[in-house]
């Protein structure tokens, strides 16, 4: 019975960590952070409190749903609308690109000026696979754009 009882206090050992804790891939949280904050009086606790509750609003489902949604597709509409009005028939695509480019460089300089990249710190993004895909994209259209002109070219 001793035999069988070694093996299993070394895996529960293995599985412990160095403070007797079980170990798993989750960080210990503190409990400080969900205990209610004393709530301030006077001008500054209705101040408070309204941009609390304007706050909420934001972050109802109401407001996701029939608000931010829509906006968020009504952008992407404009964007076509915008970049077919600047650049018309011909260069179409170039200001496509050129809106949504200046549109995703906003946005990662929002989150890297504001705080919020260190968030995205432990992100293992695949760079080699981000990096085929722009490349392989433009691969196929220089070979469409190739036989386009070959086929004006030899008609």
């Amino acid at each position: 019975m001793a035999d069988t009882e070694q093996p299993e206090t070394k895996e529960q050992g293995r599985r412990e960590g160095s403070r007797g804790q079980p170990s798993s891939s989750w960080k210990m949280v503190d409990r400080k952070i969900w205990a209610k904050k004393i709530e301030s009086h006077g001008l500054r606790g209705t101040v408070s409190s309204s941009l609390m509750y304007v706050a909420g609003l934001f972050a109802s489902t109401a407001f996701l749903l029939f608000i931010a949604a829509p906006i968020g597709g009504l952008g992407a509409y404009l964007s076509v609308l915008v970049a077919y009005d600047l650049g018309g028939i011909s260069r179409f695509g170039l200001y496509l690109v050129g809106i949504w480019s200046v549109a995703i460089v906003g946005i990662v300089a929002v989150l890297e000026k504001s705080g919020y990249s260190r968030n995205f710190h432990n992100w293992d993004l695949p760079l080699r696979r981000l990096l085929a895909l722009p490349i392989a994209f433009l691969a196929v259209a220089g070979m469409l754009i190739l036989a386009l002109y070959l086929h004006g070219a030899f008609h």
